[in-house]
Formats: structure tokens, sequence, C-alpha cells
């Protein structure tokens, strides 16, 4: 019995495969070499703005808190000099 249900797995996984090279093949022969490269450069023009936010957004994260604890520091320091 498991034969069969592995026979209709592997008769599922052939049709999707069929389908999805007919679809990228259709795609391909509908798009030109130029086409193909501006979409190429758009795509990677928005990961790269995606990398670049997030490391500004963590900089600017830690760029707080380092700000907050310099500030609870220097209060500290001057609690110090005023209890002396």
């Amino acid at each position: 019995m498991s034969l069969i249900n592995s026979d209709a797995a592997t008769q599922k996984g052939f049709s999707i495969a069929s389908y999805l090279s007919s679809l990228l093949s259709a795609i391909g022969g509908a798009l030109t070499l130029n086409d193909i490269a501006v979409l190429l450069g758009i795509v990677l023009a928005l990961f790269t703005w995606a990398v670049n936010w997030l490391y500004q957004f963590r900089r600017d994260r830690r760029d707080a808190e380092r700000h907050s604890l310099e500030t609870k520091l220097l209060n500290a320091q001057l609690e110090k000099l005023d209890g002396s």
C-alpha cells in the first residue's frame, strides 16, 4: 500500500514540475534579455535597499541604547559629585 502512495506522490511531483517548467518557458519566451536585465536590476536594488534599511535601523537602535546608558552614567557621576 505504501508503494501506491509513493507512486501517487511521485506522479504529483512530476505534474507540478511539468507545469512549472511550462510557465517558466512561457515567461522566458515573452521577455527579452533587456527585460530580464531590468527586472533583475529592480529586484537587486530593492534587496539592497532592504538590507541597508535593516542595518540602519539596528545602528539607530544601538545608538539610542548607548545614549541612554551614557546619560545614566553621567547622572550617576553628577549625583556622586553632589554628594561629596
